[in-house]
């Protein structure tokens, strides 16, 4: 699969307002630079003239994007990872790691998937899953990517879990990350939103750019 990265050069300022704009568009992940801002989407969601609808708003502003390839993250992480700490309460390490004191504990191996949990996102959503009450609920991961958030749901004492991604290598890493962690319990797919005919969860956790749901209605 081959991605679209769109570098935008824009004044501070600007910055947030634009990443606000361009969320409206199927960009699934964004990255704030020095620069300004760098927003990523899949190459058949790419669609520059909408692009260029909202850029052009913005005199001050200027973009170039290019192609992406499919990169293998667990290589790019190894060479420079350090674990992630949330809260003090949580530590998101790899197994090469040595094991915290901390009261929740997640190993992953990230392989091509996203959720590390160095993105601020993916923190984020961990930080509320450490005060949002899991005990015996039932939970939806939606575009789980790594499983992290699943993992730390059946942890929090979810009674059920449900993680699914559109993607292949996905589904194969959070099976593999549900090992590391003896979360054997989480049943992972590979369907779309759609497929989920269950509407009976306590609790849905996502990680994803609400773009991406647009350009799927």
């Amino acid at each position: 699969m081959t991605w679209i990265g769109l570098h935008v050069k824009c004044p501070e300022v600007l910055s947030e307002i634009i990443l606000a704009e361009l969320s409206q568009l199927p960009f699934s992940t964004f990255e704030e630079t020095e620069e300004g801002i760098v927003a990523y989407c899949e190459e058949y969601n790419w669609n520059e003239p909408d692009v260029q609808k909202i850029l052009s708003r913005y005199n001050s502003c200027s973009y170039l994007y290019k192609h992406i390839k499919k990169t293998n993250w667990n290589e790019e992480w190894e060479k420079n990872y350090d674990p992630v700490i949330v809260s003090d309460q949580c530590i998101i390490r790899a197994t090469f790691h040595e094991p915290s004191n901390l009261p929740y504990e997640i190993i992953i191996n990230p392989k091509m998937s996203f959720g590390t949990g160095h993105h601020a996102t993916t923190h984020l959503v961990l930080e509320y899953q450490l005060w949002l009450d899991h005990q015996d609920k039932k939970v939806l991961d939606v575009g789980c990517g790594t499983g992290v958030l699943a993992i730390m749901a059946l942890k929090r004492g979810a009674s059920s879990v449900l993680a699914f991604d559109i993607e292949d290598w996905c589904v194969e890493n959070s099976k593999e990350n549900c090992a590391l962690n003896n979360c054997s319990d989480i049943v992972v797919k590979q369907i779309e939103i759609r497929a989920v005919k269950d509407s009976d969860f306590d609790i849905i956790v996502e990680n994803i750019i609400k773009g991406i749901h647009r350009s799927n209605e």
